[in-house]
């Protein structure tokens, strides 16, 4: 059975996300899916997408609190419901959907990358992607024209977010949590926090 490690991939230029892009303002940048610099057909809509982060989560035995250890982003994963009803949208699907067919058997040759591949990532660009960070993926499945009468089709695709090859491996433990500024504060609470500040100063002072 062959592996086959996908390449680097060539990511959509930047473009403003969509917090500037205002969807009132702008409706039809979000009816657009660009891939590998391609336009898609008729109508696109990103659905099921968002962002998940990785916690390794340890709660001391017989103590109250815990250690939060980030340990990773997750590969966002989500889908597009393409919907098509024009006798140009056909033709333009057909092109747009081979560029998302993998065949391992078929080499490629990236000259910018030097990279030799029959399976690559592809870069990708929607303004509530791009909110998300997410600018290159690879396929997980097709789903088939279907016709939902009237002349209008509609076909969906499931992506995968890429990403390249760590080059370091980074976790992080929260040392801290930035606290909520401006809620009245309770007199018993405040006092018994100053009596365990004095406590504390005092036993500091004794080990001196």
């Amino acid at each position: 059975m062959a592996v086959v490690t996908l390449p680097p991939v060539v990511i959509e230029e930047d473009r403003p996300v969509s917090s500037v892009l205002n969807p009132i303002e702008n409706p039809d940048a979000y009816e657009v899916v660009t891939i590998a610099g391609v336009d898609s057909p008729g109508l696109a809509q990103v659905q099921s997408i968002n962002r998940s982060y990785q916690w390794d989560v340890k709660v001391g035995k017989g103590a109250f609190g815990s250690t939060t250890t980030f340990t990773g982003r997750v590969p966002a994963e989500f889908s597009v419901l393409f919907t098509l009803w024009r006798s140009a949208h056909f033709g333009q699907w057909s092109r747009f959907v081979k560029r998302l067919k993998y065949d391992p058997t078929k080499i490629r040759y990236n000259i910018e990358t030097r990279w030799v591949s029959g399976v690559d990532a592809v870069g990708i660009y929607h303004p509530s992607l791009a909110q998300l960070d997410i600018k290159s993926v690879v396929v997980k499945k097709i789903n088939g024209l279907s016709h939902k009468g009237k002349g209008v089709y509609e076909a969906s695709i499931e992506f995968l977010e890429w990403f390249p090859p760590p080059k370091i491996s980074v976790v992080a433990t929260p040392a801290s949590s930035t606290p909520v500024t401006g809620l009245p504060v309770d007199a018993d609470v405040q006092r018994r926090q100053d009596r365990i500040a004095l406590q504390n100063q005092v036993l500091n002072a004794g080990k001196k």
